[in-house]
């Protein structure tokens, strides 16, 4: 798809919070705040013209590897947030992506999140295929305090509980949404 007319190199994006995405407090579900961070992503990745369908000419589609999330407030049912997402580093097959969460003005979550482009053929790692000079890359404009990490791992723990992966733990490239293990 070509590039959107609508594309900005930052994207603000407004949600609503309905009662499917609340806890019985009426607050918004970890996983749901997680998935609307994804869902405005691809939205920004389909205005500027790297999008699943666009990247999948070429067997490539973008796999969420990490985020860090830093809450200081969580939405509630009604309200409605804008979510504003930028690029920081986009280069070869790996970027990362700010999100700011907003309501009534006012900055309540930052998340850093890092994408990897995939071959859904080869399933490994690959860089991307397409144009990427129309994006405006902000180093220096951070959501976050602190930059997401690799989650260090005792080397001897003890297992409580082991997980199958079922068929809605996948998403459309047959990857495990870590999301739905949050």
């Amino acid at each position: 798809m070509p590039i959107s007319t609508q594309f900005t190199s930052i994207l603000s994006k407004d949600w609503e919070i309905n009662f499917t995405q609340c806890t019985p407090n009426g607050f918004l579900k970890y996983t749901d705040l997680c998935n609307l961070i994804q869902l405005t992503a691809a939205a920004h990745s389909e205005l500027g013209g790297i999008s699943f369908s666009d990247m999948q000419e070429f067997n490539q589609a973008w796999v969420l590897s990490r985020m860090r999330v830093e809450i200081k407030e969580l939405p509630k049912w009604k309200d409605v947030i804008t979510i504003n997402t930028w690029i920081n580093s986009l280069e070869n097959s790996r970027s990362v992506r700010a999100i700011e969460v907003v309501l009534n003005g006012n900055k309540i979550i930052g998340s850093e999140t890092f994408w990897v482009v995939f071959n859904t053929k080869t399933r490994r790692p690959e860089d991307l295929k397409l144009p990427i000079s129309h994006f405006e890359l902000f180093p220096e404009r951070k959501a976050t305090f602190i930059s997401f990490s690799k989650i260090n791992i005792i080397e001897s723990l003890d297992t409580i509980n082991e997980k199958e992966v079922v068929l809605s733990d996948l998403d459309i490239v047959n990857h495990v949404n870590n999301v739905k293990y949050l």
